[in-house]
């Protein structure tokens, strides 16, 4: 009896452990982080700004992702940066392999939560299998997910890859796909005469 209590206890550890986890922001799916006077922000899939506090933008591309950190690369100054969330520090990696800490970490927020839980309008059309890649030629609005669970994108041109690593897991052990909608086009108001 003591071993299945004990068996008992350890189960229920474990999914209170893993399901704090997954609802915590880390390195998969993080979308903004804040330091002091300024901030990251993904952009489009692949794509972080940096708002930075003295009102400059700087633009980065997405090198990779793992538990805990988000790498990214400024071609036009040659600057690596990792968002590390695990120690809550912003590194930098300039002319030399070693990092260095160039700010804290005060806030950071998740793709899931954009979250809805809610059907599709019949404007959606299905456009990926889960994993698969569409160019979007012009703007479009996204939506991920399966089953009524869905984590939504508005504004979107040019390669999305539709999977947990750019939208977060909306639903998880199921399997999922991609979604488009076309954005009306403004009609243009019309002259005096």
């Amino acid at each position: 009896m003591k071993n299945f209590t004990m068996l008992f206890l350890i189960c229920i550890a474990t999914a209170f452990f893993s399901n704090h986890i997954l609802g915590q922001t880390n390195g998969r799916n993080v979308n903004q982080v804040y330091y002091d006077g300024g901030r990251f922000a993904e952009n489009t899939s692949g794509q972080w700004i940096e708002y930075a506090a003295n009102n400059n933008q700087f633009k980065f591309s997405e090198t990779g992702r793992d538990d805990w950190s988000v790498y990214m690369y400024d071609a036009s100054r040659d600057i690596s940066i990792q968002l590390d969330l695990y120690l809550n520090k912003i590194f930098i990696y300039w002319d030399r392999p070693e990092r260095s800490a160039l700010y804290d970490i005060t806030k950071a927020s998740s793709k899931n939560e954009r979250m809805k839980i809610t059907k599709l309008s019949k404007e959606y059309k299905k456009c990926a299998s889960e994993n698969g890649i569409v160019f979007f030629q012009n703007k479009v609005d996204v939506a991920y997910g399966a089953n009524g669970k869905y984590v939504f994108r508005k504004g979107v041109k040019g390669s999305v890859k539709f999977n947990n690593a750019t939208f977060g897991d909306p639903i998880p052990g199921v399997v999922k796909s991609g979604y488009f909608k076309r954005i009306p086009k403004k009609k243009a108001a019309k002259g005096k005469s």
